[in-house]
């Protein structure tokens, strides 16, 4: 389907860009680029920073991607008086109308795109017709072509399960991406048969650069190709956001096995936080050659229907 737009048409992306390599600023690059790939669409991404350029811009349709509600409210009124069409993607788990800055914001948007059910039953009541779930980020219908040396020299008789950190984050003590925990029981995966594929884009285990017992990766790479190329992608997070590998995970059909210590995506295989013995046993569990894509994400041609932009033409 291909869309013709004017200069008034166009859809303007308010966010910042990896790195870091956060959920939302992963979901802010990729739906800049799928977009910017559709045919027919014309698509700019201004930093917040960029306020001249975000209220100068003839676009009509201006999605933002704040956290601050009163970082929302105040675009939301610039951008409303200016007769543009208000965008929020609400990344968090909460988007509370008892503050008089959300509530305000939820008023004059145009829509408002959350990430759940549960935040889409609280607030679609209250603003009729703006409310839609859409996934952090966009499919895009590609071929997995993946390079990666390891994908050659694997061995057909292990299962590979993909583990990775950004960047080494202690809360309360705790490593939040669980590495610490995986590593602690590395001797009893390698036996029972599992080969850890880790992607340490920080660099804080550079250490077990060259270990027979892991594959160890410290550059970025294309990250979805990957997902679709181990057997399953483990989550063993002390806490999370909407975690978009995850979503890609499932929506590319490998497996993901996660810790409980936040809700998860419908779909995922889930062990006690820090329990050693269930973690394996639920690994083991898991059936990779009859997986099955088990989350939808929302197409290009579904944001765009969404947000009114044919409507718009």
């Amino acid at each position: 389907m291909r869309y013709i737009v004017n200069c008034k048409k166009k859809i303007v992306i308010v966010g910042k860009l990896p790195p870091p390599f956060g959920g939302v600023a992963v979901s802010i690059k990729n739906y800049f680029e799928v977009l910017k790939s559709k045919d027919g669409i014309d698509v700019e991404l201004f930093s917040p920073l960029d306020i001249f350029k975000i209220v100068t811009s003839k676009a009509k349709f201006v999605h933002f991607n704040f956290s601050k509600s009163y970082k929302r409210l105040i675009y939301t009124l610039i951008c409303f008086a200016l007769r543009k069409k208000v965008i929020h993607t609400v990344h968090g788990q909460y988007f509370s109308v008892k503050n008089i800055f959300n509530h305000i914001t939820g008023l004059f948007s145009h829509r408002l795109l959350v990430l759940n059910q549960e935040l889409y039953g609280n607030l679609a009541p209250i603003y009729s017709g703006k409310v839609h779930i859409v996934s952090p980020i966009l499919s895009v219908d590609t071929e997995f072509s993946i390079e990666n040396k390891w994908i050659q020299d694997r061995d057909s008789g292990l299962k590979y399960i993909l583990l990775y950190s950004n960047k080494k984050t202690e809360i309360d003590g705790k490593d939040v991406y669980g590495v610490d925990f995986v590593l602690s029981f590395l001797n009893d995966l390698n036996e029972l048969g599992f080969k850890v594929v880790f992607l340490d884009l920080g660099k804080d285990y550079s250490f077990l650069k060259g270990s027979s017992q892991i594959d160890y990766y410290d550059s970025p790479m294309n990250f979805k190709d990957l997902l679709a190329s181990v057997d399953i992608y483990i989550r063993p997070t002390s806490t999370d956001g909407q975690s978009i590998a995850v979503l890609e995970s499932l929506s590319v059909g490998t497996p993901v096995l996660a810790s409980d210590s936040v809700p998860r995506p419908e779909g995922c295989y889930l062990y006690q936080h820090e329990n050693q013995d269930e973690f394996i046993r639920k690994l083991r569990s898991i059936d990779t050659k009859n997986n099955k894509k088990s989350h939808k994400l929302t197409s290009v041609d579904e944001y765009l229907e969404i947000i009114g932009f044919k409507d718009a033409l």
